[in-house]
């Protein structure tokens, strides 16, 4: 039997079901991501030093590309191994994951799959993680 697995994932937390011979493991990856980020020395959307404008958008998306870089490493590690795997979810983390799991080694033909799903309970999840495979 090929090792299976199914990832559900939004910005709060990954939830991976490893599909086994005698039924199936659950496993969660929390994320340190941080949405609404608020810099020290940050008020204005701007501020003006001398003639220039500085905004802290730069630093925010550095912020959050290095939280968003070490979750989807969190991720990879759990799925070493993993001969097919199917990514769903509600937003567009599926997508990102599945950009960072192509450019850091995984071979395209382990993805099976990248669904929109909408949030689900975790026996959901298990059940559609299932129900993907057996449809196949």
């Amino acid at each position: 039997m090929n090792k299976q697995a199914g990832i559900w994932i939004d910005t709060k937390q990954a939830i991976i079901v490893y599909l086994e011979k005698d039924g199936h493991r659950v496993k969660k990856v929390h994320s340190e991501i941080e949405n609404k980020v608020r810099l020290p020395g940050e008020g204005k959307w701007f501020s003006r030093m001398g003639d220039h404008f500085f905004s802290f958008d730069r630093k925010k998306r550095a912020h959050l590309l290095k939280d968003s870089l070490a979750f989807y490493g969190d991720i990879q590690q759990e799925i070493n191994g993993i001969d097919e795997l199917v990514l769903f979810g509600p937003a567009k983390r599926k997508q990102e994951l599945e950009k960072y799991l192509k450019e850091y080694g995984t071979p395209e033909s382990v993805i099976k799959g990248v669904k929109t799903t909408d949030s689900m309970t975790d026996n959901q999840v298990v059940a559609w993680v299932r129900f993907f495979f057996n449809a196949k």
